[in-house]
């Protein structure tokens, strides 16, 4: 499936996607200055925001007062309501479920997704959608379901969820069941999904990390969200990093996600200490046993190594990570100090996102907004 671009430096689009884009950038502006920032002449653009005023998607927000002599501007602004989305992002420990704008969440609800999946079945997910989509009336158009492991964007469905979903599980078919045609319904990756849901006019290439039980990855290029061949691209944790390493779940030994992921920190751990304990409790080890300090600089170390090597074939501009082992500051100082003594001059580039929760409340909803609004 081709890639659609939203990057207003390379894209003609839309008139009206353009002008939203920019109010979605830049929050209040007048007609002079969209006319500026779209291109347009002010009469296209004042016929423009006629038109959408008259279906209130745009709306008289305020007046600005330019210099001393001239009249006041009149400030434009989108009622992003106008455009609501349900998210549902199925992680192996929780799943959340929230309606959003383009711009916030208006509400999420989170439960252990083993109490709305179990053997397969989901008929207690699809009656939590349901249940929130009914509060929100003809305004939520849109739902995107996100889930970890492989999945067939086209056609809908989860090939592989590690054991989540049976495999091949068509997603779309099972909420189409329920809501027909009466909402247009996707589903994606959910580290694409997040990636995706990042993309601003001033954030359009960057590599997006999350580290959990195992290694997600995307790439951003160009405003873009790169897919690859069966959006199999970003496989960060299945690069090999040890030819001889351990067999790797999908068939291949010495993968990243073998030796940087939570669950083999925590199975590694166990072989050096005997000790069976929780991934933080390691982390926290960092300070006080020398032997958590030398596996984590491992870990920190290989995975800047891939990182780095990743980033010398794609030169992203940003380098976003999150989750797991970044969220531990001695970890996360560790990784870039590595990035930097291996020669990759890219620790300047990289950034933590910290609000991680926030990204599974918005990012599913927020993908498919972005793309609805400003990319089709």
């Amino acid at each position: 499936m081709a890639n659609k671009v939203y990057n207003p430096k390379t894209l003609r689009k839309s008139n009206n996607a353009n002008l939203l884009w920019q109010l979605y950038n830049h929050g209040e502006l007048s007609r002079l200055q969209l006319a500026e920032k779209c291109g347009l002449t002010t009469a296209s653009i004042t016929q423009l925001v006629q038109n959408l005023m008259a279906e209130e998607v745009v709306v008289e927000s305020g007046s600005v007062q330019r210099n001393s002599t001239g009249r006041k501007e009149i400030l434009l602004s989108a009622n992003w309501d106008k455009f609501l989305a349900l998210g549902i992002n199925i992680e192996s420990g929780n799943t959340h479920i929230s309606v959003c704008s383009v711009k916030e969440v208006k509400v999420e609800e989170i439960y252990p997704t083993s109490q709305l999946i179990s053997g397969g079945n989901i008929d207690k997910l699809k009656e939590k959608t349901v249940e929130m989509s009914s509060k929100f009336g003809k305004n939520l158009k849109y739902i995107c379901i996100g889930i970890i492991g492989k999945v067939d964007e086209e056609n809908g469905v989860s090939i592989n969820s590690y054991e989540i979903l049976p495999k091949d599980f068509n997603l779309i078919g099972a909420f189409k069941d329920v809501f027909g045609n009466d909402k247009e319904i996707e589903i994606i990756n959910n580290v694409r999904a997040q990636a995706h849901s990042l993309i601003s006019e001033n954030n359009l290439d960057f590599l997006y990390i999350k580290h959990s039980p195992s290694i997600g990855c995307a790439l951003v290029a160009d405003g873009r969200l790169m897919s690859g061949e069966n959006n199999m691209a970003g496989k960060l944790g299945h690069i090999i990093v040890e030819p001889d390493g351990q067999l790797c779940t999908c068939g291949k030994h010495g993968c990243l996600e073998t030796i940087v992921s939570e669950k083999n920190i925590s199975r590694k751990w166990q072989e050096i200490s005997g000790q069976n304990v929780s991934v933080n409790e390691i982390y926290l080890m960092y300070q006080t046993d020398n032997e958590a300090r030398r596996l984590l600089d491992f870990i920190a170390d290989r995975m800047a190594v891939a990182v780095g090597n990743t980033c010398l074939v794609m030169n992203p501009a940003n380098v976003l990570v999150t989750g797991g082992m970044f969220f531990n500051q001695n970890i996360y100082s560790a990784f870039l100090n590595s990035l930097e003594k291996r020669g990759f001059n890219i620790h300047s580039a990289v950034s933590l996102i910290t609000n991680d929760a926030r990204i599974k409340a918005f990012a599913e909803a927020k993908s498919i907004l972005l793309k609805k609004l400003f990319e089709e």
